[in-house]
């Protein structure tokens, strides 16, 4: 069966269909991420979707990629497919090595900083940065200090998201956690 079949269009119905298909078909779920990582829109968003979706229903089947995700999000161009891989890795920050939380920290940071990256981005990249600061606490100083810097001239969500993290970042950093 193609992914054309299986993802005709990006209606939610069709995403959970194929989410149904995966966890049926677990051996098909690398050709979810392949097609992810293809680059060739609109399948690599109807994809990426799917991936992520399962990976909340089924959390096994992500784990293996979890370290390939990471190491080509810097290279990926779909919004929406780094959106679902950001909003993804959220579970799994701490199941990361130290190379690949370095990466991953070295993107966040720098979609944080870039104020042309689509908001959903730079939230989730705020969310997943706090998330490895409660691992490694050196980086919550940086953190708060991106933050702070950023937070005038941001939108009303990277507001909302920057807010709650500087009202925990200040509270750990005091008590030194």
């Amino acid at each position: 069966m193609s992914l054309l079949s299986i993802l005709p269009d990006s209606l939610r119905r069709t995403a959970d269909m194929a989410v149904i298909f995966v966890l049926e078909h677990p051996e098909t779920f690398r050709d979810f991420v392949d097609a992810s990582l293809a680059q060739e829109y609109p399948m690599s968003m109807r994809a990426s979707r799917v991936v992520h979706l399962c990976a909340i229903e089924a959390p096994e089947l992500i784990r293996p990629y979890l370290g390939e995700l990471v190491e080509v999000l810097p290279e990926l161009h779909d919004v929406s497919v780094i959106r679902n891989f950001l909003d993804l890795l959220d579970p799994f920050v701490d199941e990361l090595n130290e190379e690949q939380t370095g990466l991953l920290v070295s993107y966040c940071f720098g979609n944080v900083e870039d104020a042309s990256q689509a908001i959903a981005i730079r939230v989730l990249s705020l969310k997943l940065l706090y998330l490895v600061s409660r691992r490694i606490p050196e980086i919550k100083p940086e953190l708060l200090a991106i933050i702070q810097y950023n937070l005038p001239e941001s939108t009303p969500a990277f507001k909302a998201q920057s807010r709650q993290i500087i009202r925990r970042l200040e509270k750990e950093i005091v008590q030194g956690r």
